[in-house]
This record gives C-alpha cells, structure tokens and sequence, in this order.
C-alpha cells in the first residue's frame, strides 16, 4: 500500500508539472502559468525520500511539457536534433530540481529559497552564451504578457524575468514542508519587481511615428527558381501594389512600411529591375519602404537583406542579417554592421534572439526598430516575444512583420499596440502608431551583469553544498 502510494505522487507530480510546462512555455499559450509548472515537481522533491525518484520524475514532467517544441519544427528540423534539444533542458531541469532538493535539506530556508531560480536562471543564461540559437526558450519569454513584470528587463535582461518567474514555485515548495519563512523574501522580491514596473510603466514614451506591416501570401507570390526573374519581379510588384494600398501617410506625417524577411528573391540579372520597383513605390506613396530580400550575389555569396529605400526612392540603408538559422540558411553569409539610422534601426528574424546584439542599437540610441521576419507558423507568438523582450531591455518600440507569423506594433515597454497573423489565402497589413522609446537603458549598457552575477551566486550555493555534504558525513 505504500509503494502505491509512493507510485501515485510520483506520477501526480509529473502530471502536474508536464501539464503546467505544456500550456505555459514553448507555444503554450498561458505563460503565466509558467510561475507554478516547476511548483509539482519541487514539491515532491522536498518531499520524497528519493533523489533519483525526484529527478526522474522533474526531467520527465519537463520533457513531456516541452514535447509541443518537436511537433512545432518537425517539418523543418530533423527529428534526431528535436529529441536531443528536449532532452538536454529536460536533463537540466532535473539537475535544477535535484539541487534545490539538497539546498533544502542542508542550508537555511532563506539561502534555499533561492538555490532552483539560481540554478535554472544560470543554466539558461550560459546556454543562451554558446547555443546557435541564442537566448531562445528563456523561462522569461513566457511573461510578456504581464508588463510589470517584465520591466525588471532593462536592468537584468530576460534573466531576471527567468528568476522572479522561478522564484514563486521554489517557495512554495519550502512552505508546504512547514517552512513558511520561504515565503517572505520571495514576497519582497515580486514586490520590488512589480514597483518597479509600475514605476516604468507610468513613464511617458516619446512622440509616434506611424508603422504599417505588410504581408502576402507565399502562394500567390510564386516565386520559384524555375520561373526566375518573371516570378522575382511579379513578387516585387505585388508588394509594390500592396504599399500603394496601405494608403498615403497623414497629413504630412512620416509613415514606414514593413514587408517580411525574403519576401522577393534577386540575382544578379535582374537586381537592379527589383530595386527600382521598390524605389519607385517608396517614391509614388511617399513612405519608406523596408523589404527584406533574398539576395544572390555576382560573386557567388547568398545574404538575407533588409533594403530601406526613403521617400524620394533613395536607398538609406541595406542591412545584412546577422544570426542565421543552424541549417536552413547554411549557404547564407552573416553579416557584421548594425542597421542604424538616426534614431531608427532595422534587424532582422533571428538577429533578435540574441541579446547582445541587440544592446548594440540600444547603445546607438535606436528609438524605433523594424524587423523583417519569417517564422515557422507554431512558432509565431514565442518568436515575437523574443523580440518584444528586447525592445523592453534597450527601450525602442518594435515593428515585426513575420511571414508564416504574426505582425506586431509593440512600444518600449512590451505593450502590444496591434496585431494581426499572416494569412495563406489573403493580404494582411496593419498599421498603427508607435511611440519612441527612451533609446537605450541600464541594460543596454551595462550588459549581462545580473546574469554573470547569478552564475557567481550559484557557484556560491554549489560550493556550499558541497561542503555542508563533506561536513555532514564526516560527522
């Protein structure tokens, strides 16, 4: 009768924990959830008897949880990395959990409260230093639906949104085995994060610039190597004809127009054909207009562009993609220079999930950054919350447009202005007005130091654990 019993928590907390990582994190939709998915799962390991138990039972409730991420990318990347890619957060988590587990049993309560969101925080943070993939999957990506949470970002980056998410479920845990003085510092925590979004949120942004978000469906720009230059120049037009359709920008009043990452295909032959189309539909509506281009070089390279072309049909500026993805875009060049205008800049997809570069345009004191994207249609809503993360950690108002995605307007401090999702049978645009942000924060400029900071403090913890281990069996 005791084994059953035994047998039933241990299934109840991968059950619980699985269910509230499933619908919280990845493509889940209630990201607020995400505070209580760890809570099962510590709760039990503070409980059992058993680190094995409580470790397999953690990795299995996060790798379950996290099983949406296989079916999001299983046509595009192969199963092998999929499997591999769940396994090793999962694997993580265990360790994550089995360590809170020994904090608990050998280090006072306020020290212990802290040991899960250190660990989880440090791993995501140093994973986010090396993985091709940058800062992806982040604990704090799911929290930007709750402004006043995520304005702690433009101290500590998503990290710190990672460790006040994470620090609730380890608190609990700590009170449902009596120790109720758990609580307290978790309660001063959420207390300084939320006064300080308040605060943050009641600061006023600086005057709008209009934005319009353009996207058409992928079957009805047929575009196709067989076809060539007819198919890259019908594609041209159609967004030619699209930002004429957008309408003229009011009463004098700039507006720019936004069409998703590689929405038409150049070659050498047929370049400069594409280019004048898009200058002149920049120059006849009045906008600038920014394309992203799939771009084939006389020399042989491959980039993933961004071209801003003015009112006047000039080019202002032509970016080069920087972060491309593992894979899909091998036989792409990445490029090395910020895409910075004035007070506006312009990077594109990927690019955004990489914090640092990011901190470079919030140096350069962008206000208001475009983003070209394409996106892999399950992925949409965690893709564009990667995005908005950043403009909330350098303080400049966002304009996605993703193809396969969503199209977004969100300010400087996360909130969303409009949105809307691409559509494969019809035209979407949206358009809106977005206010400049500050141009810059404490993040954008003293950079991760609250994530090495963390990694400091969890060496700290893993050492004195240790040493409460070596103390405790020699006595």
């Amino acid at each position: 009768m005791q084994g059953s019993k035994a047998v039933g928590l241990w299934l109840a907390a991968v059950a619980g924990s699985a269910l509230l990582f499933g619908v919280s994190t990845g493509i889940g939709p209630h990201g607020s959830l995400a505070w209580a998915a760890p809570a099962p799962a510590l709760t039990y390991a503070l409980h059992s008897r058993s680190a094995w138990a409580s470790a397999t039972a953690a990795a299995l409730a996060y790798l379950i949880g996290e099983s949406s991420l296989i079916f999001a990318y299983l046509t595009v990347v192969p199963l092998p990395i999929l499997i591999v890619s769940a396994l090793v957060p999962a694997i993580a988590f265990a360790f994550a959990v089995f360590g809170a587990r020994l904090a608990a049993l050998r280090l006072p309560t306020l020290v212990a409260v802290f040991s899960y969101p250190l660990l989880w925080t440090s791993w995501e943070f140093l994973l986010g230093l090396i993985s091709p993939h940058g800062s992806a999957g982040a604990l704090g990506y799911t929290q930007t639906s709750l402004p006043h949470v995520i304005q702690i970002a433009s101290i500590t980056g998503v990290w710190g949104v990672s460790f006040v998410t994470a620090l609730p479920a380890m608190a609990l845990a700590l009170a449902s085995k009596g120790r109720l003085a758990a609580l307290a510092p978790a309660a001063v925590v959420l207390a300084v994060v939320l006064g300080y979004g308040e605060f943050r949120l009641r600061q006023p942004l600086g005057d709008t610039r209009e934005y319009a978000l353009v996207a058409l469906p992928l079957a009805a720009l047929h575009q196709d190597e067989a076809r060539g230059r007819e198919a890259s120049l019908a594609a041209a037009r159609a967004y030619a004809e699209a930002v004429s359709l957008v309408g003229p920008p009011r009463q004098g009043r700039p507006l720019t127009v936004v069409i998703p990452e590689k929405a038409i295909t150049t070659f050498p032959e047929w370049e400069a054909e594409v280019r004048n189309l898009l200058a002149s539909a920049a120059r006849r509506a009045g906008v600038t207009l920014i394309a992203g281009i799939d771009e084939h070089r006389a020399d042989g390279v491959r980039a993933n562009m961004a071209y801003v072309f003015g009112p006047q049909g000039e080019e202002r500026l032509a970016y080069q993609k920087h972060f491309l993805v593992p894979g899909l875009e091998r036989e792409f060049s990445p490029g090395r220079s910020l895409g910075v205008m004035d007070d506006a800049g312009v990077a594109i997809c990927k690019d955004m999930d990489f914090p640092p570069l990011l901190r470079g345009y919030g140096r350069a004191g962008v206000r208001l950054l475009a983003v070209p994207a394409w996106d892999f249609v399950n992925d949409a809503r965690p893709h564009a919350d990667m995005a908005i993360m950043r403009g909330v950690e350098n303080g400049f108002s966002l304009a996605r447009v993703a193809q396969e995605g969503l199209l977004t307007l969100s300010d400087a401090r996360g909130r969303i202005v409009a949105s809307g999702r691409a559509s494969p049978d019809s035209p979407v645009w949206l358009r809106g007005e977005l206010p400049q942000g500050e141009g810059g924060t404490v993040y954008s400029h003293l950079g991760d130091v609250f994530g090495w900071s963390v990694v400091a403090l969890t060496a700290t913890l893993l050492l004195s654990l240790a040493l409460a281990v070596i103390f405790h069996r020699r006595t």
